[in-house]
Formats: C-alpha cells, sequence, structure tokens
C-alpha cells in the first residue's frame, strides 16, 4: 500500500489478510477499504466439512446428534486461531447448536492429518480436495450456495438444513488506494484474458477454486461484503490474535 500508485505493484488479497484480521487484530496496520484499489476476482474455494474415511460419520446431522449425546466430548480442528476453518467450525456450532472442542493446530496440514488419523472428529477446511480425491477423508458437505463441481455428488449445508452455513476463502487482486481507472481497467483485463486462455483456469480448477470473473466493481462490493461477514463472524468466535 506504500508502493506508488502505477499498477506495479499488486496484493493478492485474501479472505484471511482483508477480511478477517481487520477483525481479529485491533490494529492490523491498514485499512481493509481505503488503502487498496480492488482490481479483479480470482476466485473462491468453499469449505467442506470432512472426516475420516474410517469415521461412522456420513453427514453433519450425525455429528449433531453424536455431540448432542456427549456434550463437550467431541472434538474439531483448524489451523489456528481466527483462520477460516476455525470461524467455520464457530458457525457451524452456532447453527447446528451444539457443545465441541476447538483445537487449533499450527497449520492445516496437521489439523486434517488428525483428521485422518480419527483423532479428532471433524474439521471444516478449504484445503483439503487433495486429501478427498486420495480417498483419505470423506466429504459430507459443502458451505456454499451450491455444490462444488469437483464434489458433485456432496450436499450443501443449506441443502441438509443448515441455513446460514456458508464459508470460504477468496482471493483477488488489489493495487494501492488511487490507482488511476484506465490502469484497473487493464490489469482487469488482463486476468479475464489469462482466464479464458484456459491453463490457469485449469490449474485452479484443480485445486478446488471456483473461479469468479468480473470486472473491478463487482470485486469491490464482494470485498465489502465478506469484511462484514467476517467482523460478524469473529465477534461470534471471540478470536483475537492481539
Amino acid at each position: 500500500m506504500r508502493q506508488p500508485a502505477d499498477g506495479y505493484t499488486l496484493l493478492l488479497a485474501t479472505s484471511s489478510t482483508n477480511s478477517a484480521n481487520p477483525h481479529l487484530y485491533k490494529k492490523a496496520g491498514f485499512d481493509p477499504v481505503n488503502d487498496f484499489t480492488p482490481i479483479a476476482s480470482i476466485g473462491l474455494i468453499p469449505s467442506v466439512m470432512v472426516v475420516s474415511s474410517k469415521s461412522a460419520f456420513q453427514s453433519p446431522q450425525d455429528i449433531v446428534k453424536a455431540a448432542k449425546a456427549s456434550p463437550g466430548k467431541m472434538s474439531y480442528g483448524s489451523g489456528g486461531v481466527g483462520n477460516s476453518a476455525h470461524l467455520a467450525g464457530e458457525l457451524f456450532k452456532s447453527i447446528a447448536q451444539i457443545d465441541v472442542i476447538h483445537v487449533p493446530y499450527k497449520g492445516s496440514s496437521p489439523a486434517l492429518t488428525d483428521v485422518t488419523a480419527a483423532q479428532i472428529d471433524y474439521m471444516l477446511d478449504t484445503g483439503a480436495y487433495g486429501q478427498i480425491k486420495g480417498g483419505k477423508i470423506r466429504a459430507i458437505a459443502v458451505a456454499a450456495d451450491r455444490r462444488h463441481p469437483m464434489l458433485p455428488a456432496v450436499p450443501t449445508f443449506a441443502e441438509l438444513g443448515f441455513e446460514g452455513m456458508k464459508m470460504n476463502a477468496w482471493y483477488g487482486l488489489a493495487a494501492p488506494a488511487k490507482t488511476p481507472s484506465e490502469v484497473v481497467v487493464k490489469i482487469n483485463a488482463a486476468v479475464q484474458a489469462a482466464f479464458r486462455e484456459g491453463e490457469l483456469s485449469k490449474r485452479l480448477v484443480d485445486i478446488g477454486v471456483e473461479i469468479r470473473p468480473g470486472g473491478a466493481s463487482s470485486f469491490s462490493a464482494f470485498w465489502t461484503s465478506e469484511l462484514s461477514r467476517y467482523e460478524r463472524l469473529v465477534k461470534l468466535t471471540g478470536a483475537t490474535l492481539d
């Protein structure tokens, strides 16, 4: 944000840095809206509820039933306090009205390892698509408006009656504040062209990204709405990184 607003220095904006962190830190060191110029959305990765392939749980309803039978006994993992998996886990707790333990790890990989080994009961994660494809863990619900193209047989939470259970990690390009509109338009056009060429889109889809092409104005509106949504989620968890 301290670089010249000429389009030669760009930020890979994410849901963590530009939606969650401004609410997790008392002083984030930047204004998530006024210090940047949104340029283009890249896409988002919906959170997926996963359990070990050895688990008896076949649906979120199974987890809710077990959790209500044994309050405070079951656990879910995340890659750390305040990350999307933690926020998703607390959102699910709130919607389902269950008492389960949050186990924060130093990164998503060790958390997924313990899910695979059934050391923890479940996880809501955006980086689990490779393990799902490999059969080590089983996806039982997607926290999105629609089913994920990579997981067409896996229902959304809304389909299962858990209204409001939506969580994702998003990515996009931004420039310093006051970047000229003609520069924004030029870079956005280059991003859209890259999507159309196919190779970039294929590589993103292969890791679970739902590509969201569009203009800078639509990305700006999405960014603002996500900032408000994450504010509510952070308040729900009571999480802080200070």
